[in-house]
């Protein structure tokens, strides 16, 4: 084993596992985030929280008129949150059907940055529920039991109770309760020390507890195997529970009580439920919509409610005090899957989707507009001039406007059943391609006619730099070489040298190309005859390349450890280095209009944006560096025998790098000494184990990440 010290802060090698928190980014659809809303809490009448799937943390510091994104570390679902004031908050979180994702993540400076101080940091187990009795003591809960802490969230302490609990309360300092997904309640006496049953609520998984005072709780959940919704009401403490409310085809997530007369229930599918006298009488206090609310927060007198719609387009209101309860706080253009975006210049654009999704904007994107006008799968757009759109469905369908889209044109011109991609570069030039139906060919009169370009051989994918410049990939399926070049618009192609296994390339110029094969990233700046090793990409699947500049360009991939989720990518350098603008997204296409800004689409009618601020690489990573911790994953892997890993540690303090095999047994010890912050590398030598799985893990403090390395001999 040999370890390293690198003093140099600059340094060639790609950046992958980094936290998204040095750009600007939002959505724009939908609203106010991508995706479900878990939970929502207001420290005051301006500043609020709010937080749900894939790691959102949403913030408003004008009383909910408008919401930032914030950046989030885990990719975990992001259940509750609580502030004690302005600057310092904790969220936990984790996967509610199963132990996976746990997350604890705690800010001292209003959600600017937050650090995760989970203190499962040997197992997977999430957690559910947490209550903070006042600013520092409070309590999280999940499938290993009750955790304390008395600062805030920076240590914790484990407190038992059942080993899988959903929900938590305390009335003071001393007295509290979990519920559990089997219907059972437990108390504790004395701060957690000790747990008791005290009754079972059968069959029922109880998903929130709260109480009045030590005497009078209630209780919500739903059927552990059934779907029907239950209220109960205690006025013993929890020793015996009356049913207040039961009924099927329904699920209560959360109660807030005001007083020992009046509470609020809030579940699914739309269900809003308010009583004034206790719980004998619960009335209906709809929203007129049917998603699922999971969280209640006070914003002084006034009430907000989230939630989502299977996993995605979050759903928030705000009570009014006049007319119809409640005001919608979300927005949702259109729902569905866009698959692609452009734009004609800085400020006209459109987006196409399936089922004839159609959006446009002439304001840059500031602002959209619904133009379904067909029932299409529409599977590529293009717009060359704000005044020529030309789009490709799924069933041959080419569908164009000449006038800005106030009329359209519609005729079957492709094969069926196939994803068409297009690309004009001028009303008149233009290509298309069906890789599955053997189909390549080009326009010279605005799509009335197509020429055959096959007669070369069978193509797979296309990049074109003008109309007459482009290149082609060649084979039986995407993946195969050789990359063939046209200078005449495909009437010849030039045979480049060959690179198999080929899944991703972009040409910005004439010269300058990039290529990814076999999780390795390639450069030419001759037209493609001669290419330039940059570096592996070991765990990503790239799916889109586009640069703005040789030097400049955005990268659209799917990590391994997450194969449905996708994270953009930038890079200044060239390609030499990238770094994550926002990860953990359903998007599917991307961008970069004429004003610089990186645009992307996908699933459940996502569109995004980023104003990025990075001015260079190599100030990102030495911002990095100084300020964040970071576990970089081991080069190479898979590896035979010896592999090096990397890491950067924030402060002086004990750190610790140990691997572990799939049973979760240690194997080797790396690191375990006092060091200075700074940027480290350790070599590991697996020559005395078996071909495998192996996790590393690195400990500093409350920090922990854990990543997975291949050793095959």
């Amino acid at each position: 084993m040999k370890e390293y010290l690198k003093y140099s802060l600059l340094s060639a090698i790609i950046i992958f596992h980094i936290t998204d928190s040095f750009c600007q980014s939002k959505f724009h659809n939908p609203l106010p985030a991508p995706y479900q809303l878990h939970g929502i809490f207001y420290v005051d009448s301006l500043y609020g929280w709010a937080v749900g799937e894939f790691g959102t943390i949403i913030k408003t510091t004008d009383g909910g008129e408008s919401w930032k994104l914030q950046s989030s570390p885990v990719r975990s679902t992001l259940r509750k949150i609580y502030f004690a004031d302005r600057n310092r908050g904790i969220i936990a979180g984790g996967d509610v059907g199963g132990p996976d994702f746990p997350a604890v993540l705690c800010t001292k400076n209003g959600g600017e940055t937050w650090i995760d101080n989970n203190p499962n940091t040997t197992t997977s187990e999430g957690f559910n529920d947490l209550h903070f009795i006042s600013e520092n003591l409070g309590y999280i809960v999940g499938f290993t039991g009750a955790y304390k802490t008395t600062d805030m969230g920076q240590s914790w302490e484990f407190k038992g109770g059942p080993g899988w609990a959903t929900t938590v309360f305390f009335v003071d300092e001393i007295n509290g309760w979990i519920g559990t997904p089997v219907g059972n309640i437990f108390k504790t006496s004395d701060g957690g020390e000790s747990w008791e049953q005290i009754s079972n609520i059968h069959w029922t998984w109880n998903k929130d507890i709260k109480f009045y005072n030590s005497q009078i709780g209630w209780v919500v959940g739903e059927g552990l195997y059934s779907d029907y919704a239950s209220i109960h009401k205690t006025t013993d403490g929890g020793f015996t529970w009356i049913t207040q409310d039961s009924i099927w085809n329904r699920g209560y997530n959360e109660i807030e009580i005001f007083d020992s007369l009046n509470a609020i229930v809030v579940g699914k599918p739309g269900v809003v439920l308010y009583t004034d006298d206790g719980g004998t009488n619960w009335y209906s206090e709809g929203t007129n919509d049917l998603g699922e609310y999971f969280d209640i927060s006070m914003q002084g007198s006034r009430k907000w409610i989230v939630g989502g719609s299977e996993y995605f387009y979050p759903r928030m209101f705000a009570s009014r005090e006049t007319g119809f309860p409640w005001e919608k706080k979300y927005s949702t253009i259109v729902e569905g899957t866009i698959n692609q975006i452009d734009f004609s210049d800085s400020l006209n654009g459109w987006c196409a989707g399936a089922d004839g999704i159609l959006l446009r904007t002439s304001d840059g994107g500031s602002s959209w507009n619904n133009d379904e006008l067909f029932a299409i799968n529409f599977t590529s757009i293009s717009v060359p001039t704000a005044n020529d759109i030309f789009i490709a469905g799924d069933n041959g369908e080419f569908v164009k406007s000449t006038n800005g889209g106030q009329s359209w044109q519609v005729q079957q011109a492709f094969p069926n059943y196939s994803p068409i991609k297009i690309k004009f570069f001028s009303k008149y030039y233009g290509y298309s391609i069906a890789p599955y139906n053997s189909w390549f060919q080009k326009t010279t009169d605005g799509g009335n006619t197509w020429i055959d370009l096959t007669s070369n051989g069978y193509f797979t994918d296309f990049c074109f730099i003008d109309s007459l410049v482009g290149w082609a990939l060649s084979g039986n399926s995407i993946g195969n070489g050789p990359l063939l070049k046209t200078t005449n618009g495909g009437e010849s192609w030039i045979d480049t040298i060959e690179i198999g296994n080929i899944n991703a390339f972009y040409f910005h110029d004439n010269n300058n190309g990039w290529i990814v094969s076999n999780y390795s990233m390639y450069k030419t700046t001759d037209g493609g005859n001669n290419w330039e090793f940059l570096s592996d990409i070991f765990d990503l699947t790239v799916l889109q390349f586009t640069f703005e500049s040789n030097s400049k360009g955005y990268m659209l991939a799917v990590d391994y450890n997450y194969q449905d989720l996708y994270t953009i990518y930038q890079t200044l350098d060239g390609g030499l280095n990238w770094v994550p603008l926002r990860k953990y997204t359903y998007l599917k296409n991307i961008f970069v209009s004429e004003s610089g800004r990186i645009w992307g689409v996908g699933e459940y009618a996502q569109i995004f944006s980023s104003d990025e601020v990075i001015t260079s690489v190599e100030e990102n990573q030495i911002k990095e560096e100084i300020n964040t911790y970071l576990l970089s994953q081991n080069f190479p892997n898979p590896f035979n025998p010896i592999t090096t890993i990397r890491y950067s540690i924030a402060n002086h303090s004990n750190v610790t790098i140990k691997v572990y095999d799939l049973l979760g047994r240690e194997v080797a010890t790396l690191v375990n000494e006092e060091k200075p912050a700074g940027e480290y590398e350790v070599e590991f030598d697996g020559s005395s184990l078996t071909s495998g799985i192996y996790f590393y893990q690195l400990k500093d403090g409350n920090y922990t990440e854990t990543k997975k390395m291949i050793l095959l001999k």
